[in-house]
Order: C-alpha cells, then structure tokens, then sequence
C-alpha cells in the first residue's frame, strides 16, 4: 500500500514537471496544430502520449489502492466477526470497540485468606488444651476437698444410711435411746410480761442520764438495746394490773412512767437436749419469781424467801453438754440469787428494785442467747 501511495505521487510530481527549456528546437513532426478560436496551437505529440500514459498509471495506482483497502477492510471486518463469535461462546456481551489491551483490561479481585502461620496454630490449640484441663481439675480438686471437710466436720449430722442403722439396731436390740448430747433441734418457748417504762431514747448516753435520775431515788433500772432504740425499764410484773401498782409507786416518787406488754419470741434453734431443757426449766423460775417480788414493792408482801435456794438448784443441774453460750443467762441468775439473799437480811427497798433489775436483765439475757443460737 505504501509503495502504491509512492507512486501515485510520484505520477503526480511528473505531471507538474516543466517542459524543455525555452529556446530550444522542437521538433516541427511531433507538433499537431489545433484551431481553436480562429488562433492556430500547436500541441507536442510526445508530451500528449506522456500524458495519456501518466492517466493510464494514475488510473492504475488508484484501482490498486482501491483493490488493496477493500482487501485490508474485508480483512478487518472477518476478525471482528470472529471476535464478537468468541466472546458470544464465551457469555460475553460483545465490545464495541477494538480488543483491550492487557493492561486496560478489568480483572476481578481476589481476596486474600487470613492465614496463621503453623507455629501459631499449634500454640493456640495446646493453650485452650491447657485451660480446659484446668478447669476440670478444678472441679475435681473442689470436690474432693469439700467432701474431706464434711467428713472431718465434729458438727456433721449422721448419713442417712448410719441413721437408719441406728434406728435398726434400736428397734431390734430394745436399746437405750440416742445420748441426749446430740444436737437436735429445740423449740424455746416465748417469754412474755408487762414492763414499767420510763423512757425511750435514741442514744444510750441520754438513757443513761435519766437512769441516774432514777438512781437517785434510790430505784435501781435497767436499759434494754433493741433495733437500735434503747429502752428505759424501771420494773416488770407478771400482769398489768401488777404493773400499774409499780408505775403508782414510782409516780409517787415523781417519775412518769406507763405499762405495757413485752416479750422476747421463742425460736427452734439447734442444740442439745439437756441444754435445752436446763435452759427452759430456769425461765420457768424467771416466770414464778415476778409476782412475788413485784408484790413486796406494792404491799411488801410475797414469798421471795425460796427464789435463792430454787436458783441455787437450779445452778446444781447445769447438765455437762451446756456450752459457753448459755454462760450469759447463768451469770445473770446468780445476781438475782445475790440481790434476793440480801434482801432477805436487810429487808431494804433498794434491794428490791435491784431484784427488779435482775429479773429484766435475765428476760435481756435469754433473749441474746437465742440470737446466738440463731446466728
């Protein structure tokens, strides 16, 4: 194609080539004379035969070229046919323009995998292997300890299977009873009484002020803590009407006080048999020793002449299961067994409000020592 364009003009080149110089013969055969507006012209054949052959080339050059770019179309046109044939095969939409270049492309993305190397793997595997066999002899050694200290415990109750070997062996052997030293659980009975109050106060260092007001006149009182309150108790009696003869008396002597009912509630708390039974049985006293006393200081009679010898006994049949919690209760009956003992040999009024004392500090007592069983 190139050497046809070459050529094409070079043709053209030769057209425009000017004639021989202008003084030089030319040869009178080769001219043919034309007419052409009356005037003669004179035309060199050689010149008209070099034209014609220059037309004939020309024509020549462009049928070649004509020939060749129809050719180089046709051919083009063919791979693009098959082009759009092979992207159709391969379910694509064909491209309206010529094939992509490599880098003009679109290619998809790949993602890439997070991979840990080999030496990470194995060390995450044997840690959890390592926490999971932990955690199992956790357990293993919890459990193995907890079972040793419930064996080892003094204050452990008997298996059921030992329990029922005991029942057996009693009901076949007609033996004695179980010891009475082995805790069970004990019903205490609620105490309860009227109480000649004086006062409630928030503090204990105002409730020991009007104590000493008290005191004074010679009336011994007591101060029971309870939810935080502190209570100002200048005597107890059996009844109500026992106990307004007390707030009579102390009226009297100038101190306004009023009656009402107080108890300290029983619980089932576990203990010894014998422990408890001993412990009921010196409330019982408690219980006979109100009416008497709160009757000297009305009318100056009543039998208080027994409270210490009962009190005494009393002390005597302390069974050997009592354990130290029952030691407030026990200390709070012998000083009641000392005030009534000296009132027995001065007969004194003073000794009979300390007896009054006594007796709300052993009600106080016996109410400690079941919350101490309790906790």
């Amino acid at each position: 194609m190139t050497k046809l364009v070459f050529l094409f003009f070079g043709n053209m080149i030769g057209l425009n080539k000017p004639s021989e110089k202008r003084g030089e013969s030319v040869d009178n055969s080769k001219k043919i004379s034309i007419r052409i507006n009356g005037e003669h012209t004179y035309l060199n054949r050689d010149e008209l035969d070099k034209d014609e052959q220059v037309h004939e080339d020309i024509q020549v050059a462009q049928d070649e070229q004509a020939s060749a770019i129809e050719d180089w179309m046709e051919e083009q046109e063919k791979k693009k046919q098959k082009h759009q044939q092979n992207k159709e095969k391969q379910g694509q939409k064909p491209s309206s323009g010529m094939n992509l270049s490599v880098l003009e492309r679109a290619y998809p993305l790949k993602r890439k995998k997070l991979q840990f190397p080999g030496s990470w793997k194995h060390l995450v595997m044997a840690g959890m292997s390592a926490v999971f066999v932990g955690i199992i002899l956790g357990f293993v050694m919890l459990r193995l300890f907890s079972g040793l200290e419930a064996q080892q415990s003094p204050g452990s109750e008997a298996s059921p299977a030992s329990t029922s070997v005991q029942s057996n062996n009693q009901t076949t052997n007609n033996s004695k009873p179980a010891s009475s030293s082995q805790k069970q659980m004990y019903s205490f009975p609620t105490m309860k009484a009227f109480v000649v109050q004086a006062g409630i106060f928030s503090t204990k260092d105002k409730a020991t002020t009007w104590q000493s007001d008290l005191s004074t006149k010679g009336i011994t009182s007591y101060i029971w803590e309870r939810d935080k309150q502190f209570y100002l108790f200048a005597g107890v009696a059996p009844s109500k009407e026992e106990g307004e003869k007390i707030a009579t008396y102390l009226k009297a002597q100038g101190f306004d006080t009023f009656v009402k009912d107080w108890s300290v509630t029983g619980q089932e708390v576990k203990a010894a048999q014998s422990e408890g039974i001993w412990i009921e049985k010196g409330m019982n006293h408690w219980s006979t020793f109100l009416a008497p006393v709160a009757s000297q200081i009305d009318s100056g009679k009543g039998d208080i002449a027994n409270i210490a010898s009962q009190i005494t006994d009393w002390k005597k049949s302390i069974p050997g299961e009592a354990t130290e919690k029952t030691s407030i209760l026990a200390t709070s009956m012998d000083q009641l067994h000392t005030s009534s003992q000296r009132f027995q040999s001065s007969k004194s009024t003073s000794s009979l409000w300390e007896m009054q004392r006594d007796l709300l500090k052993i009600w106080f007592s016996y109410e400690q020592f079941i919350k101490k069983f309790s906790s």
